[in-house]
């Protein structure tokens, strides 16, 4: 009878494991104000501190007579991202100093606006909530490599980054 409970017992913190794991990954930000160094795919849910933040896609934005990019040849681009704040105070969210998009090259793309993208929005994220919008960049044409940083306290540590790839890939 206790060997039964036992393999129950087993059975059963092996299914909370797995359930508990849920395809996440933890940033591995660190105190000491570094990243891991680890990029991730487009998709992919990753925990960083009491955020979970996930990269849903990336789009191309038209340009009409009402969005015009700074210059005529640099490119929309809308960066669609979910937050989560699972921790148990607000967490304030600024999405142009908390996102960017940079080259292979490492020069950033500018943060846009844009109006049929569905915004983000920057403003506190309440406990238990959850937050899905659009960032938008203007991004130079033939730009390779593309990457979207995520530096949610804005100091290095628990940065986050996504492979996008090249703006020519991008749909």
């Amino acid at each position: 009878m206790r060997r039964t409970a036992a393999v129950w017992v087993v059975v059963l913190l092996c299914a909370v494991l797995l359930v508990g794991c849920n395809g996440q990954k933890s940033s591995g930000g660190d105190s000491s104000g570094t990243d891991s160094g680890e990029e991730y795919l487009i998709g992919e849910i990753i925990v960083v501190g009491t955020l979970t933040v996930k990269l849903n896609g990336v789009r191309r934005l038209p340009t009409d007579e009402f969005d015009i990019p700074t210059d005529p040849n640099n490119t929309f681009v809308a960066v669609d991202v979910t937050l989560e704040n699972t921790g148990s105070g607000s967490e304030t969210i600024g999405v142009q100093s908390q996102f960017s998009l940079i080259d292979i090259a490492g020069q950033e793309a500018a943060h846009a606006k844009h109006g049929e993208a569905h915004v983000l929005g920057e403003d506190e994220l309440s406990t238990g909530r959850t937050r899905r919008g659009e960032v938008v960049f203007e991004v130079p044409p033939d730009s390779q490599g593309l990457k979207l940083v995520f530096d949610p306290v804005r100091k290095g540590s628990g940065v986050v980054t996504w492979g996008i790839g090249d703006l020519a890939n991008i749909k």
